[in-house]
């Protein structure tokens, strides 16, 4: 299967945690759906003001901000994993503790458009390093 192949996953090659992620993937190739998220997201952001990014519905909850920090910090990790998955990778991959990424991250003191070119870069690498797999 490459990057531009619709998915065909059958449910063995998954951990049932992922099941529900998947079942959102209607198949259609990954190329097509990671720059279709990628456009999604973005075009929200663009309406952003700052103040609006650093919003969080609750205290204690993470705001605009850290929740797009949290997606980039995930992106490239679970990215790395796919790379060394494919790569034939015989040791266990280590997990992370999200909340302590976020807390340390700081990502309210970033402005918008970091975050967002930061995220951009994480997805255009995603879609290089996916475009090499077989």
């Amino acid at each position: 299967m490459t990057i531009t192949q619709k998915i065909n996953i059958s449910d063995d090659e998954f951990g049932e945690y992922y099941a529900s992620y998947i079942s959102l993937s209607n198949g259609l190739p990954l190329d097509d759906q990671l720059n279709a998220q990628k456009n999604e997201l973005l075009t929200i952001l663009d309406a952003l003001s700052e103040e609006e990014a650093e919003y969080r519905y609750e205290v204690g909850k993470w705001s605009i901000k850290e929740v797009l920090g949290h997606l980039i910090d995930t992106e490239r990790i679970f990215c790395y994993r796919a790379l060394a998955i494919a790569r034939g990778e015989s040791i266990n991959l280590p997990g992370y503790n999200q909340d302590v990424y976020v807390t340390n991250a700081g990502f309210n003191s970033w402005p918008i458009a970091n975050l967002k070119a930061q995220y951009i870069t994480a997805r255009e690498s995603t879609l290089q390093v996916f475009s090499g797999f077989d």
